[in-house]
């Protein structure tokens, strides 16, 4: 298995700043130093069998090789110290270097916010006064719509309280007239069943 470590400027690229000794001739770099206990994705060196897992716009691929082997995710592999064996250019693809040209040459070669030619006819020319009066005729408008619908949620909760309240009322007016008529009906009662009792003794 065959293992790659993706740099840039000869300092790592992903997660870190180390530099590491690049391979001249045919001679490979110098060991790193020695890291106890190695982490994946925290700490110790780390070596890929994808590099283009990794890219990074001027990116330099190295065949690389590590000792002391402490985990493994995927294609990554973390190591107690490692050291590049020779660069490997022919494992970055062609559409690789057209993406970093790309993005290094034509982009800032874009006359960016510079005239081009005459204006089309056909355009619009808004200026900065009309533009900030657009913005702020529609702050405006925005809290006119929020003051509006304000309004309207507050008038249709006090019409909801009013109601409520009134079907409250209603109810408590009707248990009360219901109990002042039953006691009032008991009382009747009570007071016809003494008159009996009284007639009936005086016979």
């Amino acid at each position: 298995m065959t293992l790659y470590k993706v740099l840039k400027d000869g300092r790592s690229a992903h997660g870190g700043d180390y530099t590491w000794d690049v391979p001249t001739g045919d001679a490979p770099g110098a060991w790193t130093q020695h890291v106890a206990r190695p982490v994946i994705c925290n700490r110790g060196y780390h070596l890929t069998t994808d590099p283009m897992r990794w890219p990074v716009v001027g990116m330099q691929v190295f065949e690389a090789e590590g000792e002391g082997l402490a985990d493994e995710r995927g294609d990554k592999r973390v190591f107690e110290c490692a050291r590049l064996v020779r660069p490997a250019p022919e494992m970055i693809p062609d559409y690789w270097h057209r993406v970093e040209r790309f993005v290094t040459e034509e982009i800032p070669a874009v006359p960016w916010y510079q005239p081009d030619g005459d204006p089309d006819p056909a355009w619009k020319l808004v200026t900065a006064p009309t533009l900030n009066a657009a913005r702020a005729a529609a702050r405006a408008a925005a809290r006119a719509a929020a003051g509006a619908a304000a309004r309207a949620a507050a008038r249709d909760a006090a019409w909801a309280a009013a109601r409520a309240a009134a079907r409250a009322a209603a109810w408590a007016a009707a248990r009360a007239a219901a109990g002042a008529a039953a006691r009032a009906a008991e009382r009747k009662w009570q007071t016809k069943r003494l008159m009996e009792y009284v007639e009936g003794r005086r016979s």
